[in-house]
């Protein structure tokens, strides 16, 4: 299919410097800085500036940039250094989220056959080059995939729309090659994306947008009208999960800290720890703003800046046009065998992100920067053993009789939590398919240790209130006892957490 003539200019003078830049470090490979010499190969994806009314979008990044087409090209940068596409010229219009599989030979990324197209998966062969469209479904976009051993999880965005602003959504999915088919695995109330499989754990780990237009009432309901809420304050950030049966669905990481240092999407792991996108907007919608790259250790504590923007958790930022500082930003970090990261950062300005080699210590060396165009999405080409994931019997519908065990190791636990009483009380919300009100649909008496173990019916995304014996909501050094976001596990599931204030600790 031919791209559209505004494109084609742009297309011819991309693969000209690509063909010359290739041409240079093919003939200087002994050349290229050391640091540089011992990378795998790295496939990525080049893409153009967003424009008009997505000005602003970081292509691939967040619940609107996930969507936009703005042209680009499925890229390997060699062992040597030289560069290259992987796809002639007019194959597809715009491609994103490339995922290289377990045993290196093939990349599994999403593109769009034309600007107005739907997005939809891709294999490609890398010996050979045989590309195979997988097969996708009417008027829904198919993003965000990852190996599964030879299985796929990938992200659909279909009719569901976030309580925030409306946008469409995507539920996790999974594509099985035996049976030409895909099954849906898990759903989040304001979507999720990102999906990654962490071998080491067993888990499947994901970001999630967690926010929640219902305010506590002091009586112990809710409304979506700030000036009769107890507070307006509410929590719209992005978080790191993680998902395993044996579990269920759990914070991996941050979370509980400020909640830009505490926020995460575009996971990738080191060990037990999650290197992940940041971002001045918290939510990413409808723009994420200034991003920048860190690292969390564990649930509860803030991420340590590797690259990008130094955002702090207050309101104020230190780049705006009247102090004549333009932002960094960094965003999709992919994690090295040897404790490095390729992350695509940009100087400022107009966000022109290239690929840059980044230690822990964020010292950066310059791996592949065309001008006027994003590299993003880097996927190294590196063999990973492991152990696939078993998640095809996941009940990810709700149903008549279907439950979810709600454990919470201690709801009066953590810095600024209410004070330990007896006669407290957990109430639970739901808010049910095709309801524009969420409902109780329990509530259970709450011992003085703290420890809830129960199971809640599963008849839509759910929330939690803490109240006292007089019937009022707990109120915490964070605000009400509320929840501020949806637990959304599978029918027969579990959902762990610590606390009850924001949601934000996770049961180990």
């Amino acid at each position: 299919m031919n791209a559209p003539r505004h494109f084609l200019p742009r297309l011819l003078r991309a693969l000209l410097t690509c063909a010359l830049l290739s041409g240079v470090f093919a003939g200087r490979t002994a050349r290229l800085p050391e640091r540089t010499r011992s990378l795998p190969a790295i496939v990525f994806v080049s893409r153009y500036l967003p424009s008009g009314s997505e000005t602003g979008q970081i292509p691939g990044l967040g619940p609107h940039g996930s969507m936009i087409a703005v042209g680009g090209r499925l890229m390997l940068r060699e062992r040597d250094g030289s560069v290259r596409p992987l796809l002639q010229p007019g194959t597809l219009y715009d491609v994103q989220d490339p995922d290289v599989s377990w045993d290196a030979t093939r990349v599994v990324f999403s593109g769009l056959a034309s600007a107005d197209a739907r997005w939809q998966l891709f294999v490609l062969t890398l010996a050979t080059g045989a590309l195979e469209p997988l097969p996708r479904v009417p008027d829904a976009d198919d993003f965000d995939p990852c190996w599964n051993g030879e299985r796929i999880f990938f992200v659909r965005a279909g009719a569901a729309r976030a309580l925030y602003d409306s946008s469409r959504v995507g539920a996790l999915w999974e594509w099985l090659p035996d049976r030409d088919s895909a099954v849906a695995i898990l759903r989040e109330a304001n979507g999720l994306l990102d999906p990654v499989v962490d071998t080491r754990r067993g888990a499947l780990v994901f970001a999630r947008w967690w926010f929640n237009p219902w305010l506590p009432l002091a009586n112990g309901g809710v409304t979506r009208e700030g000036s009769l809420a107890m507070t307006r304050d509410s929590v719209n950030q992005w978080q790191v999960l993680e998902y395993a049966p044996r579990f269920g669905e759990r914070l991996r990481a941050g979370g509980g800290a400020d909640r830009r240092a505490g926020m995460g999407v575009q996971p990738t792991l080191m060990g037990d720890a999650v290197i992940a996108t940041f971002a001045r907007n918290s939510g990413l919608a409808p723009r994420p703003g200034p991003s920048g790259v860190h690292w969390m250790a564990r649930v509860g504590t803030p991420g340590r800046r590797i690259a990008g923007a130094a955002i702090g958790d207050d309101l104020a930022s230190p780049y705006s046009e009247g102090t004549g500082l333009s932002a960094p930003s960094a965003c999709a970090p992919a994690t090295l065998a040897d404790g490095r990261l390729i992350v695509s950062f940009a100087a400022g300005a107009r966000d022109d992100f290239g690929l840059w080699l980044v230690t822990l210590d964020g010292k950066r060396t310059r791996l592949f920067d065309e001008p006027g165009l994003l590299e993003l999405d880097a996927a190294p080409v590196v063999v990973r053993p492991g152990r696939a994931l078993d998640l095809e019997n996941t009940d990810h519908a709700a149903h008549d009789g279907a439950t979810f065990r709600f454990v919470d190791a201690d709801v009066f636990s953590g810095l600024g939590a209410p004070s330990r009483q007896d006669g407290a009380r957990l109430r639970f919300f739901a808010l049910r398919s095709g309801s524009l009100q969420p409902a109780p649909i329990a509530e259970i008496a709450v011992p003085r240790n703290g420890r809830v173990d129960v199971r809640v019916p599963r008849v839509g995304p759910t929330f939690e209130q803490l109240i006292g014996s007089n019937g009022h909501v707990l109120m915490t050094a964070h605000g009400p006892a509320q929840v501020r976001g949806f637990n959304s596990p599978p029918a027969g599931g579990e959902a762990r957490c610590v606390g009850c204030h924001l949601g934000h600790s996770a049961l180990r």
